[in-house]
């Protein structure tokens, strides 16, 4: 099923969420069990099993997740009081002090599946304060895989940033039956490859922040597993420096070219972190976010990079052909930007300023590889 929903600068098509089955990895992407192509499309929800378990009703969230297209939501097993849960004013979620944990985290998955959406479990957070001990961590991963593996919805990540979370991923035995990733993000080779099953990358968040996902060609090029923008800068209702945004061109630029070079993104917001409903701001950059992300089609993860586009007036410019036509972002474009296409390509959609959609009739093949273009 699809939703049409319009915009200021046009029409953009936004998929409604309806996941089931398993997935599995195939090189660089995820494929269901119908063999397609899955498109992460995520959704930062630190607190939402904290919430959950504080007998809170979190139904109008998830619809709201759902209703924006969102198909994953990235949510935290445990969090300390000193730590993540004193930065972000949650309090804590201390495993053992929960009646019934793993019993209340099956029922948390399967509320969350009946919605037809899936779920990134990030085991631990603020271990170091909570459980520093190698041998008990093993031993949690091992009870919180077994939970998770029956589910067809749930997805694992061991630990929340490791260099910082009292962690080390590699030195733990990820259980099978499920799809797991590390939480680290700093991989040079392919060692990801023997331990893990993809890449949760946390992007650079300076000025230039939304130009950065194009990294996630390069980054799944050496690891040769999937790689998801997992936590980039976020968004709030008053932007601040290096960690929140109000832009929701931004938001629309990055989703976009994250869809365009691994395997999707992770939209990151105060309200996410606190599990709550998203404020008129934040809500207004989830749009175009997830719009950007739906806009392109899932093919383009595996396509070959291809300079339809000019980038004359934008920070960075990435285009790839997939499904007939080329799939454009031109990323934080000035006011003097304006498509300019090549290679025998002209403009047939421009959805969002900076998001182009070309229709490529040939072109001089030469002239096409001297700019980039990568046949198959």
């Amino acid at each position: 099923m699809w939703w049409l929903c319009a915009t200021s600068t046009g029409t953009a098509i936004v998929a409604k969420p309806s996941e089931s089955g398993r997935l599995r990895v195939d090189a660089t992407r995820f494929v269901r069990e119908d063999g397609s192509t899955f498109a992460w499309r995520g959704f930062s929800d630190f607190s939402l099993f904290h919430r959950f378990l504080s007998g809170d009703a979190i139904d109008a969230a998830l619809a709201e997740r759902a209703a924006l297209g969102a198909n994953v939501l990235r949510v935290f097993g445990m969090y300390g009081a000193e730590g993540i849960g004193r930065a972000n004013g949650l309090g804590a979620l201390v495993p053992s002090k929960q009646p019934r944990y793993f019993d209340r985290l099956a029922a948390f998955l399967d509320l969350i599946a009946a919605r037809g959406l899936r779920v990134e479990f990030v085991v631990f957070a603020d271990a170091q304060e909570l459980m520093p001990s190698a041998a008990d961590q093993q031993t949690h991963l091992n009870r919180v895989a077994a939970v998770l593996a029956p589910r067809w919805n749930a997805i694992g990540e061991i630990v929340n940033e490791p260099f910082k979370n009292g962690v080390e991923p590699m030195r733990l035995r990820a259980p099978a039956g499920t799809l797991w990733a590390s939480g680290d993000y700093a991989w040079d080779d392919g060692a990801a490859a023997s331990h893990l099953d993809f890449v949760t990358w946390h992007p650079d968040r300076s000025t230039g922040w939304p130009s950065s996902a194009q990294a996630q060609m390069d980054m799944a090029a050496r690891v040769r597993v999937p790689v998801v923008a997992d936590e980039p800068l976020g968004f709030a209702e008053a932007a601040r420096e290096g960690e929140r945004s109000t832009s929701a061109d931004e938001a629309a630029w990055f989703a976009a070219a994250a869809a365009l070079a691994g395997a999707g993104a992770t939209f990151h917001s105060d309200a996410g972190v606190a599990s709550q409903r998203l404020g008129p701001a934040q809500k207004a950059a989830a749009s175009a976010w997830f719009a950007g992300a739906s806009w392109v089609p899932a093919a383009a993860q595996m396509a070959p990079r291809a300079n339809d586009l000019l980038p004359d007036g934008a920070r960075e410019t990435i285009c790839k052909r997939a499904d007939g036509f080329s799939w454009c972002v031109a990323a934080k474009p000035d006011a003097t930007w304006r498509p300019r296409p090549r290679n025998g390509c002209r403009v047939i959609e421009e959805p969002r300023r900076g998001l182009v959609k070309l229709a490529c009739s040939g072109g001089n093949l030469v002239a096409m590889l001297f700019n980039g273009y990568k046949p198959d």
